[in-house]
């Protein structure tokens, strides 16, 4: 049984270009072929240009190769004598392997199917690249039902103000070292932010922020920990209502604080403006997805699926075949 190459179909502008070639090279074939393809006691065979053994080759086969292969560019203006001989040892190949029974070779068949099942996937999947970009409207709506996801949460800056102490002192050393950080609690609560700056300045043994008010970066009221401070000195800050408000002494283990509200962001939504190209991003995405799901439900469409647990279940742990585990792609910073 004879095997056709699975010409890709051209497009119409490629198709107007190459009528008039492969109409001039079907002519010079025809000059090739009138003297050496058929003996002189061979009577004529209609639109056969070659046989290999039992096979042949067609004359609207030859021409779609040279249509093939002259709207790919593979080459601007093909030979029908090299097009046919590589059709006729494409022929003599697939011969050769079917005789050693390539052809019903699992594998083989796994490929053979992997071709049919991508193909009728190109032909009736979804072209994803065809949907419509989402309507302004849409995006507008879109907006308002996410605005939580586009809004920075209230965030507050702290002062802090440390005196290290040590986890081996004995009750007495601790006293005093309480009682320094309340009189230091009793002068920063009746001044202002200079005065705690100046407070820390002179007092603080955190040499990383001694000399810049002992001030934090801007800390998201949902996620204290992420400062790198005692969770109990952040939250104590956060318990402030006003800039210029200072904190009871908080005791840790080794040390005493006192914490200053030094400024504070409320909860802000970011403009459309400012996420309009990432709302269509996703909306995009969101539409794609939605469209596989129909196509995925579309072919199981009188097709009952039955799974059996208990012949799932015999197979052994070696039987599965085990994928390494790759580390997932750096993510985007937040915007």
């Amino acid at each position: 049984m004879s095997r056709r190459p699975l010409p890709l179909r051209p497009s119409f502008r490629a198709r107007r270009r190459t009528t008039a070639a492969t109409a001039l090279a079907l002519g010079t074939l025809a000059a090739l072929l009138g003297a050496g393809c058929h003996r002189p006691s061979d009577p004529p065979v209609p639109d056969v240009v070659a046989q290999v053994g039992d096979s042949v080759i067609t004359v609207s086969e030859l021409e779609s190769e040279l249509a093939r292969q002259l709207s790919l560019g593979i080459a601007p203006s093909p030979s029908p004598a090299r097009v046919l001989d590589d059709l006729i040892r494409h022929r003599i190949l697939l011969t050769r392997a079917r005789a050693e029974g390539i052809h019903e070779r699992p594998e083989t068949l796994r490929l053979i199917e992997n071709l049919i099942v991508s193909r009728y996937e190109r032909e009736h999947g979804p072209d994803l690249d065809a949907l419509a970009a989402p309507a302004e409207a849409d995006l507008q709506q879109a907006y308002q039902e996410r605005l939580d996801a586009f809004t920075d949460p209230a965030q507050v800056r702290l002062g802090i103000l440390l005196l290290q102490g040590s986890p081996k002192a004995g009750p007495e050393q601790r006293a005093r070292l309480r009682q320094r950080a309340q009189d230091l609690r009793d002068l920063a609560a009746t001044g202002s932010l200079e005065t705690f700056a100046e407070l820390v300045r002179l007092h603080s043994d955190d040499r990383a922020t001694r000399f810049s008010a002992g001030e934090t970066a801007w800390i998201p009221r949902p996620d204290p920990a992420a400062s790198g401070w005692p969770l109990a000195v952040i939250q104590a800050g956060l318990a402030l209502s006003n800039p210029g408000d200072v904190s009871a002494v908080i005791e840790t283990p080794e040390a005493c604080h006192l914490v200053q509200l030094r400024d504070l962001r409320p909860a802000a939504a970011r403009p459309f403006a400012q996420v309009r190209s990432r709302l269509a991003h996703e909306l995009h995405l969101e539409r794609q997805a939605a469209a596989r799901r129909a196509y995925e439900a579309r072919l199981r469409e009188g097709l009952p699926v039955v799974i059996h647990p208990e012949s799932l279940a015999r197979l052994a742990p070696s039987a599965t075949p085990t994928v390494a585990r790759l580390e997932p792609p750096p993510s985007m910073p937040a915007r």
